[in-house]
């Protein structure tokens, strides 16, 4: 028996599916929304609740939030992006983030990538910004990286 043919009269092979599409720029802006906000409800809870019981200053809330929100974000990014390979607002938009061949993100790979959002922000957010602009969907970071964003194959 002969394999199936495509209209290019080539051998087709069976496959689990179609390769994993990129994602897009607004699609990822808006799971990186859904994370912050995420992110903006935990600093409140671990240090608003804090104020409001103790009495204490809405300067030191104020401190405290911004400490949060500076250390809170590198356990959450790193955390999820090593155990899940994406974060509550990326898979909430079926979103997964991959070692560019494809491959499960390393370790290595997600504090290289979480360092290169470093530049991707500080340069305007060009880093960004670019995703909406380059052909494989990737930003800065993604490249320096070796990661890329897809949408997350139904099961």
């Amino acid at each position: 028996m002969t394999p199936p043919m495509n209209c290019d009269s080539q051998p087709t092979t069976s496959s689990p599916g179609p390769p994993p599409q990129p994602a897009g720029f607004w699609l990822r802006a808006g799971a990186f929304c859904l994370d912050w906000l995420l992110l903006t409800v935990a600093g409140y809870l671990l240090w608003g609740s804090d104020v409001v019981r103790t009495g204490a200053s809405p300067f030191v809330f104020r401190i405290n939030f911004q400490n949060t929100q500076l250390l809170l974000p590198l356990g959450y990014y790193l955390g999820f992006w090593i155990w899940r390979g994406a974060t509550p607002g990326k898979m909430l938009c079926r979103l997964e983030i991959r070692a560019a061949g494809h491959g499960r993100l390393r370790p290595g790979q997600a504090v290289l990538r979480l360092l290169a959002y470093l530049p991707s922000f500080f340069l305007f957010g060009l880093g960004f910004l670019w995703i909406a602009f380059d052909k494989d969907k990737q930003g800065w970071h993604d490249k320096i990286a070796g990661t890329v964003v897809v949408r997350r194959q139904r099961s």
